[in-house]
């Protein structure tokens, strides 16, 4: 687990844990971790300028949590994020890459109402392309000016689609 915290004018705890999901034929197969970090920045913007907020994972193949996932390939199907809805409207950007960070495909979407509730929003990728591979990164990101945003939690689901070959 890692503690980072960055200083603005006030703190940013990122707290580094992951929830894994894998479909396969059996229901009863979830797989997964505590959460995986807080994100509350009271301080949004400098000088009308937003300050782009992200957290971005390690280099993950999921065996942590699946140990029949090493030297396979998966294939992602959804990111799931679990937030606290403070702000309506807030845009959130989750990013996938299966290159170490080098190319990205992404999914957008405003998330909120802001009635404070915890809840969750599904980023679909099984259409994208790069998203079959052995190893991940993901990223999320959210660039605004006013918005207020708190992610407790990021689920990744996917297909497992057999033994590892070099291409």
């Amino acid at each position: 687990m890692a503690d980072v915290t960055q200083s603005y004018q006030r703190d940013v705890a990122i707290v580094d844990r992951i929830f894994v999901t894998l479909i396969g034929t059996d229901e009863d197969n979830f797989i997964g971790a505590e959460d995986l970090f807080v994100m509350s920045p009271s301080y949004k913007a400098d000088n009308s300028k937003s300050i782009n907020s992200f957290y971005r994972t390690k280099r993950l193949d999921f065996t942590d949590q699946d140990k029949d996932a090493l030297n396979q390939w998966k294939t992602i199907d959804k990111v799931q994020l679990a937030y606290r809805d403070i702000d309506a409207d807030t845009p959130v950007t989750i990013y996938v890459s299966d290159d170490g960070g080098e190319n990205w495909v992404y999914t957008s979407r405003t998330i909120g109402t802001g009635d404070g509730r915890t809840k969750t929003a599904d980023f679909y990728f099984m259409d994208a392309e790069r998203i079959t591979s052995q190893f991940f990164t993901f990223k999320i990101e959210s660039d605004t000016t006013d918005k207020t945003f708190e992610w407790n939690a990021l689920s990744i689901y996917y297909h497992p689609r057999g033994e590892y070959f070099e291409i």
